[in-house]
């Protein structure tokens, strides 16, 4: 969107890197009918964000289920959840 400055943006991951979600993650969810239904339709910069936030905790094992969990009962839900609001700017392509 033209509003960071360069030092900001090479702080940033590289988004156009392939995304792969973990094993892990990817069965959870595909394990949930209503989940694995609405992940599909998730913005893949949302995936990114939410598996990041549960992926960090690889050595805080109660910690990632405890966000793994949630992460599956939202989607099932069709509930994006976190700081979530981009206004629209982002799209679906994001």
């Amino acid at each position: 969107m033209g509003k960071m400055t360069a030092r900001g943006e090479a702080t940033l991951p590289d988004l156009d890197a392939e995304f792969v979600v973990p094993s892990y993650v990817a069965e959870a969810v595909e394990a949930d009918q209503r989940a694995s239904s609405h992940f599909s339709k998730l913005p893949p910069l949302y995936v990114r964000v939410r598996v990041g936030y549960i992926d960090e905790m690889r050595r805080n094992p109660i910690e990632l289920e405890k966000r793994l969990r949630n992460f599956v009962r939202k989607t099932a839900e069709g509930k994006l959840f976190g700081n979530w609001n981009d206004g629209g700017r982002l799209g679906d392509d994001a």
